[in-house]
């Protein structure tokens, strides 16, 4: 496709914005056998504004999201679609991937199961299918990475150089959410927490010295045990 580079530019004419829409029909009509209806394509045209949408069970959601992808894949930044579970985000990324090979754009899906490195691989991608927890999970432990380390343009730069980095993505800059009532709203009374392990001398001579001083504690001497009521009460001596 020869309209990709003009894609990087911030704001795009209504003229090529409207030529890649129909040069990419023209494609998933040769590829995946699917012609784009006129829903679907204000739907796309939609999700390039940034607006939110509502489509009705049927009228091709995978696909617009898909095609949507592509077109902000072409700005040369990442582009992440945001499924509910696993299964769907492998699903579409199985359900686009020929289409997305056809046009050389890479394509991949980041799920549970998979290591750090597999992350890394697969965020390498110019579209990533991925759930929230997932990808904000990934983002957060690079947060602390970043924190502890060097600056998030340090290892841009060294990623752009070849050299070996901690992080697992690339940054979040397009993302595209499918089901958005279920993960902006249902999921989102539930905090997304990450806990990174640190040292805490205090702590540790602490439990030692407790470890310590329980050794010579007996029952019935030093303490009592009321199971039932799942509590222990010390005595004087104790």
């Amino acid at each position: 496709m020869t309209l990709s580079p003009h894609f990087i530019k911030a704001k795009l004419p209504t003229s090529t914005l409207n030529q890649a829409i129909g040069l990419l029909g023209a494609a998933s009509h040769k590829i995946l056998g699917l012609r784009p209806h006129t829903e679907q394509i204000i739907a796309i045209l939609g999700l390039q504004h940034g607006y939110t949408l509502e489509m009705d069970t049927g009228e091709g959601k995978t696909l617009v999201s898909g095609l949507a992808s592509i077109l902000l894949a072409w700005r040369k930044r990442p582009c992440h679609v945001l499924t509910v579970n696993d299964y769907l985000a492998v699903r579409d990324k199985d359900f686009i991937s020929p289409l997305t090979d056809f046009l050389g754009v890479s394509c991949g899906a980041v799920i549970s199961e998979y290591s750090a490195e597999q992350r890394r691989q697969q965020y390498t991608c110019n579209i990533v299918y991925t759930t929230s927890q997932e990808l904000l999970a990934d983002f957060l432990r690079d947060r602390i990475i970043l924190r502890r380390n060097d600056s998030h343009a340090y290892h841009v730069l060294g990623q752009v150089a070849g050299f070996q980095t901690d992080l697992v993505t690339r940054g979040i800059s397009n993302v595209i959410v499918d089901e958005v009532d279920n993960i902006l709203i249902d999921q989102a009374v539930s905090p997304l927490i990450i806990a990174a392990p640190g040292e805490n001398k205090f702590l540790e001579d602490l439990i030692s010295k407790a470890n310590h001083i329980a050794r010579y504690l007996e029952n019935h001497v030093h303490y009592k045990v009321f199971s039932k009521q799942k509590y222990i009460q010390f005595n004087n001596s104790g």
